[in-house]
């Protein structure tokens, strides 16, 4: 297969979104703090955060660029430090800047800068053309670590596992670089305030201890965990988003009492005989909605809606008392959630 020339960097300018600030403000960054790695291809986080355009973006853009100028000086390469993002006013003249710079360095390759993204969706369903309606033709699983290869028109893009080539909208895809997410959000994601926290690597530790909403957590696996539950449990669209932010505040309370088993919500919905949805034929393989996502990212960033204690969630009254309930006239059920 042919591969894609230096134009792909044109491409990025071109889609780029300019911001309202001159310039990138790093004041809030510590660089005496500030370690690098290796195996990780900051250009490609550089130019990722042109693409992505917002303020936050453009800072971890900055962040970057901080961290290849430390590991240039550290290792001794030879190659000059930049100040792309503290020089240039808008996303669009930072991605030209760094597009030509990738040019003198005689980077010609999409494959010497891939840029990468993580399915953090339980599914996502690849596609022929750059439309629904053109046939599918596979799907990626969440973790699912794939490459871009080009934009199409409304959030559209062009992705491959090595394996299946095929255009998918970008919502639900993190960027990931040197083997862990990066915080640039996608476009859409954005549009649709269904950003997912700051990631952490996906072994990093999730939600543990604390009290109520004390609680946060910056795991996209948690956030992933989370969502998928509140499908499960509250995903139909004539359920409100409280009975969603109930199902998913009953988990994180599970996760900050000691009687259950489990530290992080993976632990706690896993734990055997306590969430029937697992396991059970396609649990994996449904469509999280964004609204899911949404109170899922919610709860994570530290609302709540339930006591520490109202940690029990079933059709029947369960636990030491019931703090609230919820009516379905559409199924004609009743949920309880419960004390301790």
């Amino acid at each position: 297969m042919k591969r894609r020339i230096v134009c792909f960097c044109l491409l990025l300018v071109l889609i780029a979104s300019p911001i309202a600030a001159a310039t990138v403000d790093v004041s809030s960054i510590d660089q005496s703090r500030l370690t690098y790695e290796e195996d990780v291809d900051y250009l490609a986080i550089m130019m990722a955060a042109c693409v992505d355009g917002s303020e936050t973006a453009l800072l971890e853009g900055a962040k970057a660029e901080l961290q290849r100028n430390l590991k240039i000086e550290s290792l001794g390469l030879d190659y000059a430090p930049t100040a792309f993002f503290t020089t240039y006013e808008t996303a669009e003249e930072i991605a030209m800047a760094i597009a030509a710079h990738m040019i003198t360095l005689e980077v010609t390759t999409i494959e010497d800068h891939p840029v990468q993204f993580r399915v953090v969706a339980a599914s996502k369903n690849i596609r022929y053309g750059p439309e629904a309606e053109y046939d599918r033709i596979g799907a990626f699983t969440y973790g699912t670590v794939v490459t871009f290869l080009e934009n199409g028109v409304e959030g559209w893009v062009r992705i491959t596992d090595g394996e299946v080539t095929g255009w998918s909208r970008d919502l639900f895809l993190a960027p990931y670089e040197g083997g862990r997410p990066t915080i640039i959000p996608t476009p859409a994601a954005v549009a649709n305030n269904t950003v997912p926290p700051p990631p952490q690597a996906p072994s990093a530790p999730g939600v543990s201890g604390g009290e109520g909403g004390a609680v946060v957590s910056n795991s996209q696996d948690d956030l992933f965990w989370l969502a998928l539950t509140i499908m499960h449990e509250a995903g139909s669209n004539w359920l409100s988003d409280e009975h969603q932010l109930m199902v998913g505040n009953v988990v994180l309370n599970r996760v900050a009492s000691s009687r259950f088993r489990g530290s992080t919500i993976s632990e706690v919905i896993h734990a055997p005989g306590q969430y029937a949805f697992i396991g059970k034929p396609g649990w994996m393989s449904i469509q999280i909605s964004e609204r899911a996502f949404a109170n899922a990212q919610l709860l994570l960033n530290g609302h709540r809606v339930l006591p520490a204690n109202v940690v029990f969630q079933a059709e029947f009254p369960q636990g030491s008392g019931t703090h609230h309930t919820i009516f379905c006239p559409t199924l004609g059920s009743t949920t309880f959630f419960g004390y301790q």
